[in-house]
Order: structure tokens, then C-alpha cells, then sequence
């Protein structure tokens, strides 16, 4: 639109392909070895990509929506009174989001930075998937995820000193097909960096932290199970940690 300003706007189709469930029971028919059909994807996608201020400012914003069709499910259920892996076929879906970034150079030694995405997925029809409703969330889908930065930098005679702070958050997740309690609710991460540099960038140490307020949380989980057979279990993210990093460049 003008040497700053970006408009775009694209339609691209793509698909996943079928197959056939490869965990065999030897109580069912054909093994349990079903087929699943091909997962088709149709995204629509706009965008403004743009810089102010002299090149200060720096705002991008992103809206897309994409149709799904015959989505891949995977999930562990009793079939015949044998617990089993099916890949599944939901007839139909779709994902609404928007996801806008902004970068700025506030001062010559001051930038920030920041992010905000948010995701709208809906079910339109489940097929013959089992306990799966037109209200259930996506696997791996929260709705709001944000992330925001600050370096600062300063003289130190002939060495520099810089300064980084970042938060991170991201919303609700479902892990598996079904809701359970190991899932993981809404949950933000703080950390930082100080560190001297030389002039040269020759050499550097740092001190660092990340999960400053030692959050515990989930990056993975697996509850259905604990009903069906009596378990259940969860990958938990990294604790607070800090360290002292030294580099030299030769």
C-alpha cells in the first residue's frame, strides 16, 4: 500500500493423509486394523505487515479461518472389551484466530516487544466418534497465548551492560481427545537476563533466570485412561532455574 505498509490476503488447501490403525488386538475382526480417511484443510488468510515512526514501530496483524474436513482423532478405547488406539474421523471443523505483533524501538537503548494470539475451534459435525460433542475443545488449542519483552542496554566504559525481562502466558489446554483433570489451566512464566558485554562483542558472562516464580505446570497429560484402566499420568514443565553463561568469540 506505501514503502511501509503491507497488505496481503492468500487461500491455500492442503491434506493430510488416510491410512490404517497399526496396533493390532488379536480378539477383534481384522486385527482392530481400521481404516481412517484423509484429512483435508481449506485456510483463508489476511495480513497487514507495517513499519512507522521511522521505522520505530513496527505493528504486524494476521486474521485467517480454516475449514477442516474428515479430522484426524486419535484416541484409546475399549472396543469389544479390548483397550485399543483408533484413529477417528470428525466429519468437520474449523479454527478462527487472529494474531497481531508489535515491536518498538522506544529509545536507543530501550526496545520492547510484544504478541497476542487467540483461537476460535469449533466442531461442526462429529461423525461416528465416540463421547467427542459439537462443545468439545480442541487437543492443543488454548485460546489466548501472550508474550511480551523488554532489553534495555547502558554504557559500561568500554563494555555494555544489557537487560532482558520476558513473560509468556498461554490459556486453558486439553491434551487428549476427551477433557480430564490433567489437563492444564491458564499459566504465565516470568524470566531474565543480565548481561556485560564488550565493546566487541568479543566476549560476554550472564546471569539468568527462567520460571522466576517457580510456577508448576503441565506441558503434556493423560487422564481418560485412569478410568478405563487405571492409569494416568503427566509430563511437568521445568521448574525455576538459574545459571551463569560465559561465551567468547574467537
Amino acid at each position: 500500500a506505501t514503502p511501509g505498509v503491507m497488505l496481503y490476503a492468500s487461500a491455500a488447501k492442503g491434506y493430510k493423509s488416510g491410512g490404517f490403525n497399526t496396533r493390532p488386538v488379536n480378539n477383534l475382526p481384522n486385527l482392530g486394523i481400521n481404516q481412517f480417511a484423509p484429512e483435508t484443510a481449506l485456510t483463508y488468510e489476511a495480513g497487514i505487515r507495517s513499519e512507522w515512526l521511522g521505522r520505530r514501530l513496527r505493528l504486524n496483524a494476521t486474521v485467517f479461518h480454516t475449514d477442516y474436513r474428515d479430522i484426524q482423532l486419535r484416541q484409546q478405547r475399549f472396543v469389544d472389551g479390548n483397550l485399543t488406539t483408533l484413529i477417528e474421523n470428525a466429519a468437520r471443523a474449523r479454527i478462527r484466530g487472529i494474531e497481531v505483533e508489535a515491536a518498538a524501538r522506544v529509545s536507543n537503548r530501550l526496545t520492547a516487544n510484544f504478541s497476542y494470539g487467540h483461537l476460535d475451534p469449533r466442531f461442526l459435525d462429529v461423525g461416528t466418534v465416540p463421547r467427542l460433542t459439537l462443545d468439545s475443545d480442541f487437543q492443543r488449542t488454548p485460546r489466548h497465548s501472550f508474550t511480551a519483552s523488554v532489553d534495555y542496554w547502558l554504557p559500561l566504559g568500554p563494555n555494555k551492560l544489557a537487560v532482558h525481562g520476558d513473560y509468556s502466558y498461554r490459556s486453558h489446554e486439553q491434551f487428549q481427545l476427551l477433557a480430564s483433570p490433567f489437563d492444564q489451566p491458564g499459566y504465565g512464566l516470568f524470566g531474565a537476563r543480565v548481561a556485560l558485554r564488550d565493546g566487541q562483542d568479543h566476549w560476554s558472562v550472564a546471569l539468568f533466570g527462567t520460571n522466576l516464580t517457580d510456577q508448576r505446570y503441565r506441558t503434556a497429560g493423560r487422564g481418560p485412561g485412569l478410568q478405563d484402566v487405571g492409569i494416568a499420568n503427566s509430563v511437568i514443565g521445568l521448574p525455576r532455574q538459574l545459571g551463569v553463561e560465559l561465551r567468547a568469540g574467537f
